[in-house]
């Protein structure tokens, strides 16, 4: 009874991760950022655009991210268990979650995160042995690497033409026909890929190595030694947490100023201490109230959810869809966003309550278990 709740905290984090996720992608799929200036923006729009930049960019990823950390310690003792290779099946499910990102960053959203997961989980290996509270002080040292992955990224952002052109908006493929619109993200993806590597690797490597520690400490154990810590220090992080990402979100972000960099790497720091809030705001939810199970089976799915979200999104903006590619605004966006989710946590319940599990779950499941690579 003890592992069904835990599992089931897990679950409600990973849905409540793709909702985040859902809200910071969706603008990258609807709108057409080179016809937006300063001027044609309402203040409805600056406001939700502040509001997403300030409490959702990073911080659900980070979410999810933490969930990935933390399901490899429990893949490792389901192999023990059962007496299993636990290697080649990992570096199986890699390879499988590797191709299924790049089916899902070339045929749906170019701003894929499965092929970094995968990448980042290569990395992952050699921590499998480390103590917990040993992977807690290794995670500290992403800070200084991910401050000299900004630099680089500046850098680039000034250098390489292919990142240049990504930022100025020229992505009006995105609203063409199908054909266009993948031929659009494939031109896309090394300059895309590359913002997500150098911007976010960082960070989800932290938080896989938190996971992972967390796992190893059964922090998802009711009153744990994690839990009691996280809900100890909760209203300092909450005070600092939130002020702190309004004032960062307000500074400049396209000059290579000082205030530009503060900006980066300050939310470097910022997003896993909003994150943590985040954290065990879910946990309290999840102890209090019985959420449905339509929720918790979107989590046991979450790849499936995942991908559908852009599929969705994909059909309503499109020209191959409804043709709403640039017409609808930040506040539109918002509420959109909302029903896509919902939307594709319905669906995948759905398709996991008739077939046990999703689609996409199912056959990274066969590739893991039975692939022919690894024997």
């Amino acid at each position: 009874m003890e592992r069904k709740q835990r599992n089931t905290t897990v679950d409600i984090i990973r849905t409540v991760a793709l909702f985040g996720i859902c809200i910071v992608n969706l603008p990258f799929l609807g709108v057409d950022f080179n016809q937006q200036t300063e001027v044609s923006l309402s203040m409805a729009d600056k406001t939700v655009i502040f509001l997403v930049e300030s409490l959702f960019q990073n911080k659900f990823f980070l979410l999810f991210s933490f969930i990935f950390g933390w399901g490899f310690q429990v893949q490792i003792n389901s192999a023990k268990k059962n007496s299993i290779n636990f290697s080649k099946r990992y570096f199986r499910r890699l390879i499988g979650l590797a191709a299924l990102g790049f089916l899902h960053a070339f045929l749906v959203f170019a701003g894929d995160i499965l092929i970094l997961y995968a990448i980042l989980g290569l990395f992952l290996w050699p921590f499998r042995n480390t103590p917990s509270k040993i992977l807690l002080r290794i995670s500290l040292c992403i800070f200084p690497v991910g401050l000299i992955t900004l630099i680089g990224l500046g850098h680039l952002m000034t250098t390489w033409e292919p990142l240049i052109n990504l930022f100025q908006g020229k992505n009006s493929h995105l609203g063409g026909t199908y054909p266009i619109a993948t031929l659009g993200r494939f031109l896309d993806w090394p300059a895309t890929f590359s913002f997500i590597f150098l911007y976010q690797g960082p960070l989800a490597f932290g938080a896989f190595l938190v996971g992972l520690s967390a796992a190893k400490s059964d922090f998802f154990e009711k009153n744990s030694v994690g839990q009691q810590t996280l809900s100890t220090v909760f209203p300092w992080l909450l005070i600092i947490s939130i002020p702190a990402s309004f004032y960062l979100t307000q500074l400049p972000e396209d000059d290579n100023s000082l205030l530009s960099l503060l900006r980066y790497f300050g939310q470097l720091i910022i997003a896993p201490i909003m994150t943590a809030v985040y954290l065990h705001i879910l946990l309290l939810i999840s102890d209090k109230i019985n959420l449905p199970k339509l929720i918790v089976r979107a989590g046991q799915n979450s790849l499936s959810c995942y991908v559908l979200q852009g599929l969705i999104a994909g059909l309503i903006f499109g020209g191959y869809g409804f043709k709403y590619y640039g017409e609808l605004n930040h506040s539109a966006l918002l509420l959109l966003s909302i029903l896509i989710t919902f939307t594709s946590i319905l669906l995948t319940s759905l398709m996991a309550s008739y077939c046990t599990r999703a689609p996409l779950e199912k056959l990274l499941r066969y590739f893991t278990n039975n692939g022919f690579l690894f024997k």
